[in-house]
């Protein structure tokens, strides 16, 4: 009965373990798509400046 009991605190354990490694995995994937969108918007921001310079130089 003991045994029994340890496996399938082993099992739930293993579960529980494999449930929080995948939230963590989800966190990680949403910061790291976060930062991507956040340096593309930099991207953006840094081609729209120039672009606006170069623009500025052509009609003078």
């Amino acid at each position: 009965m003991e045994v029994e009991e340890n496996i399938q605190t082993v099992f739930k354990n293993k579960s529980e373990a494999q449930l929080l490694s995948s939230k963590k995995h989800k966190k990680h994937k949403a910061i790291y798509k976060e930062e991507q969108i956040l340096n593309q918007l930099e991207d953006y921001k840094d081609a729209s400046v120039l672009s606006t310079g170069i623009a500025k130089r052509l009609v003078e």
